[in-house]
């Protein structure tokens, strides 16, 4: 089976493939998913958090610092635990409130988990409990691959339930052995169980017991024997699919009932131990607790001094009062660090065992921990220091070895060594989901990066002042794009939405050219720096005949980029994204969609195109051929486009699973590596060495153990050095080409944790260009952040970047320096002074604080010096602002503040 498989691997291996050391980055600042908290009963500093795909989590500072319990551990997939009355903590792994379904970035995954794990010594170490291994752990249909929620019974220290997925379970000897709970037709002698999933279960004082079982509301009232379900009492709980419970400790006769599918259902009372119930607070449209996620976050909780006041969580965290019947909420979703805020996606809460002189409580949301009130705050405080358990999707690096990635539901964070520590997020690039995220070799300061569905962003300046840059309506999106002026429609990409940025500072096959007027004379071989059109950036050019002054030469433009997109409209390219001061121009490559992963070849003629919803590959070849300047083929407003002449598409590969990823060999693009996913197969990984001919692709699963892969990395130095992301982290072969290879596992260093995608860094080091990091190796995790490996970086870089002799001038670097005064403006008008390197056309924008454009002046080509310019700021309202000058090749951006 895949867990022992990898716990044996573990075991077994003495000599790593590799030899891989993997060296943590972070962040150590933001948290992820977390479903399930616990305090210890006997003492109060000592608190356990869960994160679903991070693992076990331990504070002994009451949250305030956190250490992992063990990154190794079978299963990361922590989402629920208890606490028996003798001391012994059981969690449970596995969670049934998101996609468990082995695809990686497609929506919100959930990951299986390995039953329950047990510790009689105070935490210190946990053991498997063998009555909950799922029989066949890479099936979602196995017993106990899902442990939503564990209670312990308020008096037995042997006693404890389960809802799993399959069924409502119950121990009396501590977990040795388990019952299903409920019996649908005793008293038989063929008894029949309920094996359905359950997603909650609750325990009062007086051993009453509540779950819920999709949208059925189950309990053992105090003195009963048997379960009934309560769902005939709750008025108006058809449709709903989960339910929640809740005990008063002040008093177990009070019990209160969750019922959410999209949105609020009904929040319901009893004050009768469950023999009736009422509605307190009735569902409304557009509900603002749940909007549309009430089966996926859903928390409920009593105070514990007050037996009528509950507490209730969704994306937003809302409060009910029965003496006042008061219902309204006690949490923001935003602003950060104001005392009120609570990230959104709220899924637990957990209060003090001694409220009444303690009175503080716990929140798990998918932002990590926050605390209420601790040592008399009276605010929230999010404690995510040390807690790196963030859930990266995919994830980008810079020529500095800076990182950042999107994530689930915490953007997407940025990280460049200058924080509190040089593992924390510096800033964040706004999204929700976040997802691809590319830096620019050449030009440093220019981001791009992603929202869920394809909504991408890009910035001249290390995130700010970012804005769309598809071409819309309708051309690039399926209806009005919501990022043009009265847009609202999306892109339809997929979750995570590939976006891909090839650059090249030595691209002989570009069809570009670049305007070269000559200041002096130059004989025949003479070396020269020829600013490319691409932000500036120099490229050497040797004179093969003399140039007179004056003189004008019309040179290829050698540094070049390419940036590719998958949307639901197809496959895209921008050859112009790095110029801040024009529209981007697209050429559409491939009228499919779907695409969930795109890579090149080295020469950027060649991309391949994943689509993992139809499982299938395909090449897209010729894109050095196409014609610049074509206005049949580029993309712009108002005009629709063919595929250019160049182009073709060729399928590659069509299987059942999802195609999770690829990787081409940076040396020889004949050599691809597919990765493949869903729970239940065999294979896994497929290789083809003819990947620019017919494409035939061949199982290379060899020994790796049966379950999801991710990603796949060819290392750039030996292409039979393979790299896997797996779904408990990193295996590696070193004769990846064999017909069979040998797979090890290397996670020292890192988690043995879903790992989603691996990026080596190709450019060369070069003082030039500015690259100190060739040759590292990159993974993000879904569950324990970004990791990197220097094994292969390569540490030698050109001393420095000088021209020929005979050369006497470094080359003008273009650059823009701005002022704006007075700031804040007081008046509506302001004054834009800046300095200018080289001429050019220059553009000003100005965003508003959510980064939306709202004002773009065309300024016309400027001189190089000196500049000032009069900006009215009358129309725009009081607020925040950001002043954007851009060129072809640079930019500047500043703060401006304007007040009435």
């Amino acid at each position: 089976e895949a867990d022992e498989a990898v716990r044996n691997f573990g075991k077994a291996q003495k000599t790593a493939a590799l030899g891989l050391n993997w060296s943590e980055m972070g962040p150590d600042n933001v948290g992820g998913r977390t479903r399930c908290i616990l305090i210890d009963k006997d003492n109060p500093l000592r608190v356990y958090a869960g994160s679903v795909a991070g693992g076990l989590w331990i504070s002994n500072t009451a949250g305030y610092s956190w250490s992992p319990y063990d990154d190794h551990n079978l299963s990361l997939a922590v989402a629920s635990i208890t606490q028996t009355t003798n001391g012994d903590i059981y969690f449970g792994t596995g969670e049934s409130f998101a996609g468990a379904n082995g695809q990686g970035t497609l929506g919100t995954p959930a990951m299986l988990g390995r039953g329950v794990f047990k510790s009689t010594d105070g935490g210190n170490t946990f053991r498997q409990l063998p009555s909950t291994l799922p029989n066949s752990p890479n099936n979602t249909g196995m017993a106990w691959a899902f442990v939503n929620r564990l209670a312990a019974d308020p008096v037995d220290p042997l006693k404890l339930w389960a809802a799993t997925n399959s069924g409502l379970h119950y121990s009396v000897d501590s977990g040795t052995t388990w019952t299903n709970a409920i019996c649908v037709n005793c008293p038989s002698t063929t008894p029949i169980y309920n094996t359905s999933s359950f997603q909650d279960v609750k325990v009062a004082s007086n051993g009453a017991v509540g779950a819920g079982s999709s949208g059925i509301a189950w309990m053992l009232r105090a003195g009963q024997t048997d379960f009934e379900s309560v769902s005939t009492k709750l008025a108006g709980i058809s449709g709903a699919s989960r339910i929640e419970f809740s005990f008063a400790p002040s008093d177990p006769d009070y019990v209160y009932i969750c019922a959410t599918s999209g949105g609020l259902h009904n929040l319901y009372q009893s004050k009768n131990g469950g023999a009736s119930f009422i509605v307190i607070v009735p569902g409304v449209p557009n509900d603002p607790v749940f909007g549309d996620q009430g089966y996926y976050d859903l928390l409920l909780g009593v105070f514990p001094d007050n037996r009528e006041h509950v507490l209730v969580g969704g994306v937003q965290l809302y409060a009910w009062n029965g003496p006042d019947n008061t219902w309204g909420p006690v949490a923001l979703t935003g602003g950060f660090g104001s005392g009120l805020y609570v990230h959104a996606d709220k899924h637990v809460v957990t209060f003090s065992p001694n409220y009444s002189e303690a009175p503080y409580y716990y929140i798990g949301s998918d932002g990590g921990v926050s605390v209420f009130n601790i040592n008399g705050s009276k605010t929230y405080i999010t404690f995510n220091t040390g807690y790196s358990v963030t859930q990266f999707y995919a994830m980008g690096t810079s020529r500095e070895g800076w990182v950042a990635g999107g994530t689930q539901d915490n953007g997407n964070p940025f990280i460049d060594f200058t924080g509190n520590t040089t593992r924390s997020q510096v800033y964040n690039l706004p999204s929700g989901d976040g997802g691809y995220m590319q830096f620019s070799v050449i030009n440093p300061g220019a981001f791009f990066w992603e929202s869920q569905g394809g909504d991408a962003k890009r910035s001249p300046d290390h995130g700010s002042g970012a804005g769309g840059f598809f071409v819309g309506p309708s051309i690039m999106c399926n209806g009005d794009c919501d990022d043009v002026p009265g847009g609202t429609g999306d892109y339809d990409g997929a979750w995570v939405t590939p976006l891909v940025l090839w650059e090249s500072f030595n691209d002989t096959a570009s069809k570009e050219k670049v305007q070269f007027i000559a200041d002096q004379t130059y004989s025949a071989g003479a070396t020269m720096y020829i600013p490319s059109s691409n932000s500036g950036f120099p490229f050497e050019y040797v004179t093969s005949v003399p140039i007179s002054v004056n003189d004008t030469l019309y040179i290829k433009d050698l540094v070049q980029s390419k940036f590719f997109v998958g949307l639901g409209s197809g496959v895209w390219m921008c050859k112009n994204v790095l110029d801040f001061s024009d529209v981007p121009e697209w050429y559409k490559l491939s009228s499919s969609g779907g695409a969930t992963c795109i890579e090149f070849s080295k020469d950027g003629d060649v991309i391949f195109v994943g689509r993992g919803g139809s499982g299938q590959l395909s090449r897209i070849s010729g894109i050095n051929g196409i014609v610049p300047g074509d206005p049949s083929t580029k993309t712009t407003p108002g005009n629709t486009p063919t595929i250019p002449n160049s182009i073709v598409q060729q399928s590659l590969y069509s299987g059942a699973q999802f195609l999770t990823g690829l990787s081409v060999d940076p040396n020889n693009a004949n050599n691809v590596v597919i990765t493949l996913g869903n729970y239940g197969n065999t294979t896994y990984v497929r290789r083809s060495n003819n990947a620019l001919g017919t494409g035939s692709f061949s199982s290379i699963q060899g020994d790796l153990p049966a379950m999801p892969v991710y990603d796949a990395l060819i290392e750039m130095h030996d292409s039979n050095r393979i790299i896997l992301a797996t779904e408990y982290g990193i295996f590696t072969t070193d004769n990846g080409f064999d017909a069979s290879p040998t797979w090890i596992e290397e996670n020292t260093g890192m988690a043995r944790v879903p790992s989603f995608m691996l990026i080596q860094q190709l450019h060369k080091n070069d003082k030039c260009t500015g690259v100190i990091n060739e040759g590292v190796i990159y993974v993000a995790t879904h569950g324990r952040g970004i990791f990197k490996e220097t094994m292969y970086a390569d540490s030698q870089a050109t001393e420095a970047c000088e021209l020929p002799v005979g050369i006497e001038d470094e080359p003008i670097l273009p650059t823009i320096e701005m002022e704006f005064y007075p700031n804040p403006v007081v008046n509506g008008m302001g004054n834009l002074s800046f300095t200018m390197t080289v001429s050019e056309v220059v553009l000003l924008k100005i965003y508003n604080i959510s980064g939306k454009l709202v004002d773009v002046v065309a300024l016309g080509k400027k001189s190089a010096g000196v500049h000032t310019v009069a900006v009215s700021m009358n129309e725009l309202g009081a607020g925040t602002y950001f002043v954007q000058l851009s060129s072809s090749s640079a930019s500047a951006t500043t703060k401006v503040v304007v007040v009435e």
